[in-house]
């Protein structure tokens, strides 16, 4: 119901762009996933910038000296401080999937405003298309 009532304010909003506004939209965000898999692919592969590894890496530290600082003011032994390689390579592919989560939500966000604009509804057209693939290669399963 959300998407439905922010695709009409999206609609009063961009009137004059119209539908275009939204194709435009989706092309911008489906790039952008792309473009995120891309970086994913390659963090899965061990390949880091090494300006990105420093910052991620840096980032650990830092978290690592504030619980730290926060151990030594209640008594506690502090943890040892350094940070592995593969905590940073593992911190920088989460923080690449949740990228990857918010570029896909936008582009879902875009195609739910185009199917409001020709008063679709994006459940039936999801359902309606993947039983369609069912259909192409034989397939049993449908929604």
């Amino acid at each position: 119901m959300a998407v439905l009532i922010r695709s009409s304010e999206a609609m009063k909003a961009t009137a004059q762009a119209g539908i275009t506004y939204f194709t435009t939209g989706l092309a911008e965000e489906t790039g952008e996933v792309c473009g995120a898999v891309k970086k994913l692919v390659r963090a899965q592969n061990g390949l880091i910038k090494p300006k990105t590894y420093d910052k991620v890496k840096a980032e650990l530290e830092k978290q690592l000296a504030n619980i730290n600082a926060e151990k030594i003011k209640l008594g506690a032994k502090p943890l040892p401080f350094y940070v592995e390689d593969e905590e940073v390579r593992e911190v920088y592919k989460n923080q690449l999937l949740d990228n990857l989560e918010i570029e896909i939500g936008q582009v879902v966000q875009y195609l739910a405003n185009i199917a409001y604009f020709y008063n679709l509804d994006l459940g039936k057209v999801v359902k309606k298309s993947f039983n369609h693939t069912s259909k192409e290669f034989n397939s049993d399963i449908e929604l």
